[in-house]
């Protein structure tokens, strides 16, 4: 709705598009970008230059942690890209990265560097 005000704290980098934006940069192909769901998202991911993308849906919150504060979602998930990830094993036990942790017993030592992570989704 290109007409909802939407507040966002002043530190954040932002780009905000809404349907205007879509028919103005694709014209007659504006179709391609559906009105009935939410991969009107999908307009973000296409223009923006930015080095990461968050994306949040209307009707969701961050989650809040044991002791009742609101988590942040954007550190976790930029510690997530940030952190190698574990390729052929996952450990169900911990996160081998974060300090004073180990690899559980029997991961090869040839993986340990772990590979670039490209996706934190959820």
């Amino acid at each position: 709705d290109p007409n909802k005000f939407l507040h966002i704290p002043e530190w954040v980098d932002y780009e905000l598009y809404n349907r205007n934006d879509i028919i103005r940069a694709l014209g007659s192909d504006e179709w391609i970008i559906s009105k009935r769901d939410a991969s009107i998202r999908n307009f973000g991911f296409l223009v923006s230059k930015k080095p990461y993308i968050y994306t949040i849906d209307d009707d969701c919150l961050p989650a809040r942690d044991s002791d009742g504060f609101f988590i942040n979602p954007l550190n976790i998930h930029l510690r997530n890209l940030q952190t190698p990830s574990i390729p052929f094993f996952f450990n169900t036990l911990y996160d081998p990265y974060v300090n004073d942790s180990d690899f559980v017993r029997g991961y090869p030592y040839s993986l340990r560097n772990g590979v670039p992570t490209a996706v934190s989704h959820g």
